[in-house]
Order: C-alpha cells, then structure tokens, then sequence
C-alpha cells in the first residue's frame, strides 16, 4: 500500500512489483508509472479532464486557453469536439515567473479569451495567478477552472475548482477515509475471488481490480469573499449543482429552472469513508436517469433533477453506528427521495438508521425483502419484485416441461424461507413432488457440510431448485462435484440472479462450475424489455461500456419517483415525503424493465415480467440466453422464447418440449420404438371412414353432385346468415390451420389459442390444471350425445302432445346447436375420436405394451382405454353417416330467413372426405416424419384451393372468390412457416407481403369482375332471424315452407328445376 504521494518513489516500488510480485496499490495517480501489477485508485488525469469539459459545456462556453504542467500533458482538450482550444501550452518545471508573465499578457490576454483552464502543480499555479493579477485580467468577465492540485493554491476570486471533496478541509482524517476505500478495494478482492479458486491468485486479483470501474465523480468548488464553498458534483460528465450559481461577470448563462434535489449511495468514495462496494456501477442507472429526465423533458420539463451522491453512507457490511453519524451530518442533502445502493444489508440498515433518526424522505429500492414490509417501513418503496414471483415462475416452468419431481435448497434466512412456503403452496397445487427432506443451506456456507447434497444424490434426484445467493451458488457446485457428479447428472434452476461474467472465466479455473452448471437456468427479473428497454441498453452500452441488469432497475426506480414529483408538481400540490410516498403508488409508466407500478398493499411492483435464462458454456465463456418469460398479467404465464438445451447423459442438447419425458412416462425413453399395428388400426379406421364418404357420394349423386344451386344473379337485401356464413369460412380455415403443421416461430401464442377456439380444443388452456386428451375426448362425446337427442327431438313430433316446457326449450335448443354440431364442428369431432387410436409408439411388441401417443402414461388396448376406443368407435359409427347427410342440409332449414348465397351440396361431400384425409393423415403420419406431413398437407390444401377456385363451391361468385383466397393463405402460411426454420424475419416479411397481395388481388379482382349481389339493409332485422326459433314449427317444417321454391340445375340435362314440398327434395332428403 503506497501513500507516500511521491512520484520517484512509487515509480521505484512499481518496478519491484513484477519483479517479487506483489500488487502495488497507489494512493495517486503518477502518469510516468507503467503498471504491469500496479493499480491506481486515484482518477486519472484524462478523468479530471472529462470533468473540466463538463463544468465548461454547462456553463456554455465555448472558447477556452488551456495552461498545462509536464505531468498533466496528456490532459488533450481538443477531444472535445463542441469546445475550441484557441491556445495550450505545456510549461515545464522550474519556469521563471517573468516567462510565465510574458505568456499570460502578451499571448493569452490579446486573444479576447475569457476562459482559462489551468491543470499545473502547485508551484506554477501560484506564478500563473500573479501574473493574472499582475496583467489585470482578474476581471469578473474571465471564468478561471482550476484543476485537481492547482485547485490546491488557488486564491483568485470567483475562481472553480474542481477536486475530490476530502480536498475542502485537507484534514488527515478526511484523505484518510479515501485510503480506507482502496485498501477496501483489495480486501473485497480476496473475499470474492477465493471463494471461486480455492486459492489466491495475484493476476486474478489484479484483473478483478482493474475490471471495477467506479463512478467518475469530482466536486466542483467556487472561491468567494476568500472563502471555498462547495456548489455540487460532477458525476459521469454530468454537472450536479447543489446550489444557485451565482456568478458576478455574468458570462454563465441564467438557467431559470428550480433545482429538485434526489440523493443516491453506493458507488461513491463517501467523504467519510464507506468502503468499497462490488458492481457499483449499476447507479450509472440513477444517474442516466437523472440526465435523461433533465434532457428528454417528457415529465419535469420546467425542473432540473439534482444528484446528491455526499450521502454515500452504507457500507456492504452495515456499520449501523457509522451510519447513523453519516446520515446525522448530511440530513439535509437527503433531497426528496433517496435511492440506495442494491446490497440488502444496505437497504435493510439504512431503513433501520432512517427509522431510528425519524428520517421520513421516501426510498427507491431495486431489492424486495421480506424485512422491508409495508408496515414496518412505509417510506420503502422497490421497482423490483419479492422470491414470491420467482417461485410461482419457477414452478410454472417446471409445470410447462412437465416435471413433477424434483429437489430443493434454500437458504436458512427470512427471505430464503419465504420462498420455500410459496413454492411448496404452488407445487402442490400442479402436482409437484419435493424429493428431499434436508433443504435448508446456512447462509456464507462454505461446503463443508455435504450431507443435503449427498441426500440428493442418493435419492437419485436430477432437478434441483437452489435458492442461495452468488457466494453460497460456488459452494453448493463445488460440493456436488466433489460427490462425483458430472455433466448431464444434475438440472440445475437457480432462483435469482447468476453472476459469471466473461471476464470471471480463466480456463485453468472453475472446472466444477462448467461440469455442473452448464445448461442450467437461472430466473431473474426481466431487464431491458421491449424497444424502450433495449433502447436504454443501447445507451448504457455506448456511454459506460458496460451494462449490469441491475442498472435498470436502477434507472426505473429514479424515474419512479421523478414521475410522483411531476404527478403532485402538475396538480398544485406542495411536495412533501407523505404525498410522494403515495403518488408512487399511484403512477405507471413504461420503464426500462417494462411497465413500472407499485403495489397499493405492499412496497415492490404489483406486476413483473421475469425472464427464464439459458447458461450455455462457449469455449471459456457463457452464453446467456433468454428462453422464456414469465408474466403474471398473462393468460399463459410462461412463454417460451427459446429452446432449453440441458445435457442429457453426455449425449447432446434435447430441445424443450422433450424434457420431462423420462419423470412423466413410466419408461425411460431409450425403450421406446415405433409401432406398426398402431399405424395400421389408424389408417384401417381412418381409411373406412373414408371409403364410407365415397360411398354415401355414389348412393347420392342425384342429391349431391346432380344438383345445384342456381346462380345468385339479382340484388338483394343481406341478412345476418349472410354475414354467418363468411364466419363459417373463416372458422374452417382456422381449422386447417390447428391442425395443419406447426407454426409457432411465426405467430406468437395468442394465434395458436385462436386456433384452438375454432376446434375447441382445451388442452393447454390453464396451466394449473391439465386438460389431458381423455377429457377433450370425452367432452366431444358429450356434445354428440347431446347432438343425438337434438335430432330425436327434430325428426319425431310425438313429444309435442305432452306438452313439458323443458323438452320444448331443450328442442328449441337444437335447433340452434344442430348445424353447428353437425357442420362446423364435423373436422374436430373426426380429429378427436380418432386420435383415440394414436397408439403408433410402444416399449414392446404386443398390443398392449403400446401407449398413448398424446398421453404416454396410458397404455392402449387395455383398462381405460378400451372403454375409450368402443366410445370412439360408435361414436364414429353414428355420427359420420349422420352428418355426411345433415351437412348440406341444414342452410335449407332456418326457418323464416334464408341463405341468400350457399355452398354447393356436392362441395361438402368432397370437402368432408378432403377434411377426413387430413385427419388421418394427422393422427397417422404426423408421429411419424412431420415434414412428410406437412408437404401431404399443404399439397391436399393446395389441391383442394384450385379445385374451389375452378367449381366455384358457392352459389354466389364473390363468396366462392374469397373462400378459396381463404384456402390459400393458409398454404401460403405453412409455406412461410418452412422458411422460418432458416430465418424467421424474413419468413414473416413474405408472409405479410403474401397476404396483402391475396387481399389486393381479391379486391381488384371482384370489383372489375364480379359484381355485388348483396346490398346492406339500412337495420338489420335480427328478429327475424330467431323468429322461427321460438316458433313450434320443427326446423325441418319450416325448411320446407321456406325452401319450397328453390331453384337447382339438374346436371343431367341442364334444365332449370323447381322443387316442391312433396318431392325428394334434397334438403330433407335423409329424413324420408
């Protein structure tokens, strides 16, 4: 430790350093010393240069002579790009007075130049001032800026001294406090290097010390009357005042704008000497919020934030006492509101020390802690969120990969056991096993006691939720290691933060730390989101070069309570601490964590995105991957962004979807293998299925294929049937798509739940509770059923002499639910009944050793599932024949209103065996190759598009025109959705481009071609609509009366045909 403050000497000490390898820790900074382990923790002199050019932007100046010693000559102003040097010069040692004089009258002064910077030792500072005197340029016109030890003898009047603060009374004990901070500094090395090595290296205390980059901060001094005083801080270039700038010559421009002190710690060399703390650059946050506020103008605009960052008065170990005398001495610079420093014993101390001393400014945390509630400490306030979140994301995400067994460690602490109840509250509810009974770590443990993790090892456990902090994180790897454990026997998710920086990483170290934690996932809160998050990233990263997570928060927290004073400022009220306390609770905005608002029963956000991370090892390095958000907001709670590639038996990456298989199925997956009677019973059923719709279009060809509706060729009125049957088209095309092949890396969730509406598909609706394929089975054969008493009730009159309300109403019902049964839902009622075979995977190679493919812990052909699959197949039985002949049936059937356009009744026979084949080829080829499906799929669509566009399936040329542009964009979807596995943007470029064309092909297409038939009524009559609804009439009754004069083409002859309520007639054709 070197405090001799001698340039020669610390040279010599400097160049034994490598030599008997020590660290050499300097007091000052000496610019002739090559550091090969020498570590300065005094500003360097560029430092004070940044500064100098801050306090003369601020002033608005633009002109400055620069006056510089030898030592400082490496100070080059001219980086300064809005600020012109009009003359420098570099004046060595020992240079007379006389010179000096000459420079000052006959060079600077004949320039007209009011500003002069002055960086020199102190015995050419006072030769340069008496010469100024001399040259009578003391005026009150000339701003003079005396830099670091020239600001030492500086006496000129009005002059601006830039200095560390211990500088104002030189006091021994004040330069003291300053070198308690750089011994801190090494102290705090050792204690978070050894940790990680087991040992002390020098080169890695050395590069953890060069790697801490605190806060460029520097006090700016004004002489007046003889007297210093202090008028505030330069911190980050940023000028801080913390009192009106008075000046007598008038040259520094008025800024109006009242001043609005906030206070921030941690980060800062405090006057009294708080010693050092890790990562302080994260209240660069605070600090570029300030700037951004006073800039940006979007809240505050007649107002200056100002940083007080004198009150530095936490220590990473709370000294309580020290701190109760620091914030005695600076009560007044506490502003109206403080931010603190991340570390919870700070936060936790300083609530403490605020409370003991009455102190009631309100305080923005980034930290939740059980300790800090709402009651307690009311003034408390945190942008971040408590362990409550974490565990509920943690126990979502093991819900979504389907693991339901797994081990936990936490540590022993009020905010550890927290965690654990809420996680144990959420596990059980989801069915989630905790395998170990030892779960509670000792806080700083050091891995001595093994014996919680050897129970986890024992017991065969491989997940493991660990709920410790970064120091404890090392420890509990460390001891899994030293049990034997290797890569691919542990899955580790940490709940919190996991700090491995690159720059941590020495390939000869940390073996245990990739062995174990490579792939495993850490759960921390969601930094920097959406554009506005990653804009603020952009701009820590261009003005820091560095970027922590927890400078966000901080930026979030600064903005919180600027957004409270602005709340009360912009409606008349007085600012006091009891009303920002509650308009913190009040606003919201868009931060950079995302949307900022605080809880109005508690004292932490009410809602916060928590991000999933991936840790993948990279050579000596760590990718950290975002793979999935938690948002509590959100219907589905975890989305998941990417793949989680965890090792599994040194075998390779799995992707997500395919972890849990082993816990979940009663087998482990290297036993299972295709099997081929599986496929066979799906295709065998399937297929006659198929035969069976060929042969109902052969028995009814007169019915079907020789008849046709007559073209729509005269205008008329619209109806609300009209409108349905666009609806209807759309509802079919949603079909295709949910059951079509994958999409998701194009559309986001919410699309794909779209798609599910249309087939009512429930499973993955709620992900507390899962909706197996049983229950969607069964609920698709309760709505058969159901359908069956509809149509008993439509076909035989018996029941209307008795006369029961109920039977009545239940008829009326059906009459609604019949065709929407019976057509809209034909394609999921087939898929589901038929997905009832899935069995095409099995662990042997009898019948019964196959298992369910969308439920791997149900083995077919026995117990349950025969019941399931004899349900299915009289399902199928009844239902098929019964809707192949209600389809085109039931648009004849509605009572007083009609269809005015209609599909063409051969176009649903051909469209229910294309909607069979794709159900088939869903529930049988799709298990086996996926892209084998998708190209089946999208060639039958495609087929099935240019067959419509060619036979017009409508009775009414623009419906048939965009019925099949319907078809088509669903093609064009799956054809984007191939690209998307090489990229994903352009994938949804084309696919907006492709549909935009479609739209405007339509458009242009009908409007010259096809002419409109249908014209908008001025009042829809939805009366009319359900008029035969509420009538006694049976819906077949009144399909008769309504459709006794429709008109088709028989295409046998061509001639145009009128029915009559006697003949055949094709609507109720079955029911004869």
């Amino acid at each position: 430790m070197d405090i001799t403050l001698s340039s020669i000497i610390s040279s010599y000490i400097s160049s034994y350093a490598e030599i008997y390898r020590f660290i050499h820790l300097v007091s000052g900074y000496t610019p002739s010393i090559i550091p090969p382990l020498t570590y300065f923790a005094d500003a360097y002199i560029s430092e004070f240069r940044n500064g100098a050019i801050s306090l003369v932007k601020y002033f608005g100046l633009q002109k400055v002579v620069v006056l510089l010693s030898q030592e400082n000559s490496e100070m080059d102003f001219r980086v300064a790009s809005d600020i012109e040097v009009v003359f420098e010069t570099i004046l060595p040692p020992g240079l007379s007075y006389e010179t000096i004089y000459i420079i000052v009258s006959k060079q600077i002064k004949p320039l007209g130049i009011k500003t002069l910077i002055i960086a020199t030792d102190e015995y050419l500072c006072k030769l340069i001032q008496q010469a100024i005197i001399e040259a009578e340029m003391d005026k009150d016109e000339y701003v003079y800026i005396f830099i670091h030890q020239s600001a030492w003898t500086a006496y000129l009047e009005g002059a601006f001294l830039i200095e560390d603060y211990w500088w104002i009374s030189k006091s021994s004990e004040e330069y003291a406090a300053i070198l308690i901070n750089h011994v801190t500094s090494f102290l705090m090395s050792l204690m978070y290097v050894y940790p990680i090595t087991g040992t002390y290296s020098l080169y890695t205390i050395y590069g953890f010390l060069l790697s801490q980059v605190s806060l460029k901060r520097f006090y700016f001094f004004n002489i007046q009357d003889n007297q210093v005083n202090l008028l505030g801080n330069i911190t980050d270039s940023i000028v801080n005042p913390y009192v009106p700038i008075n000046f007598k010559g008038g040259v520094i421009p008025d800024n109006s704008k009242i001043k609005i002190p906030i206070s921030i710690s941690g980060g800062y060399a405090n006057p009294d000497g708080s010693i050092y703390l890790y990562n302080s650059e994260c209240q660069y946050g605070s600090v570029c919020a300030v700037n951004a506020i006073n800039t940006e103008f979007n809240i505050l605009e007649n107002f200056d934030l100002v940083v007080y960052n004198i009150t530095d008065c936490g220590a990473s170990y709370f000294d309580s006492s020290y701190a109760s005398a620091c914030f005695s001495k600076h009560i007044n610079d506490l502003g109206y509101f403080h931010v603190p420093f991340q570390q919870i014993s700070m936060i936790d101390g300083t609530m403490t020390v605020f409370k003991a001393l009455n102190i009631s400014v309100p305080v923005l945390g980034v930290q939740a802690s059980t300790s800090l509630n709402s009651d307690y400490y009311p003034q408390y306030t945190s942008v971040s969120f408590s362990n409550t979140y974490t565990a509920n994301a943690i126990v979502f995400l093991l819900a979504s990969y389907r693991i339901n067994r797994v081990s936990l460690l936490h540590l022993d602490t009020s905010s550890g056991n927290n965690f654990k109840n809420q996680f144990l509250s959420q596990a059980e509810a989801y069915k989630i096993e905790i395998l170990n009974k030892n779960q509670t770590i000792p806080s700083a443990y050091n891995g001595t006691d093994k014996s919680m993790l050897q129970e986890i090892i024992d017991i065969k456990s491989r997940y493991i939720i660990i709920e410790v902090t970064n120091t404890e994180v090392f420890s509990v790897i460390n001891g899994f290691y030293d049990l034997g454990m290797r890569k691919g026997d542990l899955y580790l998710i940490f709940a919190g933060g996991f700090s491995v920086s690159n720059s941590d990483i020495v390939e000869s170290q940390y073996k245990q730390l990739f062995e174990i934690a490579d792939g495993s996932l850490y759960i921390t809160f969601l930094s920097f989101y959406g554009s506005y998050g990653k804009q603020i990233y952009s701009t820590f990263e261009q003005k820091y070069g560095l970027v922590y997570d927890y400078m966000c928060l901080f930026y979030d927290a600064t903005y919180l309570g600027a957004y409270a004073i602005d709340s009360m400022i912009s409606r008349g009220f007085n600012l006091n601490s009891s009303g920002i306390e509650e308009w913190i609770r009040k606003v919201q905005f868009k931060g950079c964590s995302g949307n900022v608002q605080i809880s109005k029963s508690g004292n932490d956000r009410s809602t916060i995105k928590v991000g999933v991370y991936n840790l993948k090892l990279n050579n000596t390095s760590w990718d950290i991957i975002l793979s999935g958000v938690h948002d509590p907001t959100k219907v589905v709670v975890l989305e998941a962004l990417a793949d989680v590639s965890w090792y599994i038996e040194n075998n390779g990456v799995l992707p997500s979807e395919i972890i849990g298989d082993d816990l979940s199925c009663p087998f482990k997956s290297d036993e299972i293998r295709s099997f081929l009677y599986g496929y066979l019973i799906v295709v065998i059923i399937g297929g006659s299925c198929l035969i069976f719709d060929i042969y109902f279009l052969y028995k009814s060809f007169d019915s079907t294929v020789a008849r046709k509706f007559s073209q729509l060729q005269c205008k008329t009125e619209e109806n609300l049937l009209d409108h349905l049957q666009y609806f209807i088209m759309i509802i079919e095309c949603l079909q295709y798509i949910a059951i079509g092949p994958d999409f998701k890396d194009v559309f986001p969730d919410s699309f794909n739940r779209i798609t599910k509406i249309s087939t009512l598909d429930l499973r993955g609706w709620n992900q507390k509770y899962e909706w197996k394929i049983w229950y969607q089975i069964t609920l698709m054969e309760s709505i058969l059923g159901l359908w069956l008493v509809f149509l008993v009730l439509s076909i035989f009159e018996f029941w209307r002499k008795w006369k029961i309300s109920l039977i009545i109403i239940v008829s009326e019902i059906g009459k609604i639910c019949l065709p929407i049964i019976g057509d809209i839902l034909f394609l999921p009622m087939i898929w589901f009944l038929l997905l009832t075979f899935q069995c095409t995977e099995s662990i042997g190679d009898k019948f019964t050793e196959s298992f369910h493919n969308q439920d791997c812990t149900v083995f077919c052909w026995k117990d349950d599932h025969i019941k399931y699959a004899v349900g299915s197949a009289a399902s199928i039985l009844f239902y098929l024949p019964a809707s192949l002949y209600y389809r085109p049936a039931w648009k004849d059937n509605t009572g007083d209103m009609v269809f005015h356009f209609k599909e063409q009744p051969y176009h649903s026979v051909i469209k229910s065996f294309m909607q069979i084949l794709l159900v088939v080829l869903n529930v049988a080829l799709l298990p086996y190759s996926d892209t084998a499906y998708t190209v089946c799929f999208v060639f039958i669509i495609g087929a099935f598009g240019a067959f419509t566009l060619y036979k017009k399936p409508y009775n009414y040329d623009r419906a048939s025109l965009w019925y099949s542009l319907f078809i088509f964009s669903c093609v064009w979807l799956w054809i984007c959705c191939e690209v998307a596995r090489f990229n994903v943007v352009f994938s949804e470029c084309i696919m907006g481009v492709g549909w935009f064309l479609l739209i405007v092909i339509g458009v242009i297409y009908q409007k010259r071609k096809l002419p409109s038939f249908l014209e908008t009524p001025k009042g829809q009559d939805i009366l009319r609509l359900f008029k035969f609804q509420l009538s006694r009439r049976s819906p077949f009754q009144a399909g008769i009366q309504s459709s006794a004069v429709y008109s088709y083409v028989d295409n046998s002859s061509g001639d145009i045909k009128k029915s009559d309520n006697n003949s055949e007639n094709f609507s109720i054709g079955f029911l004869h």
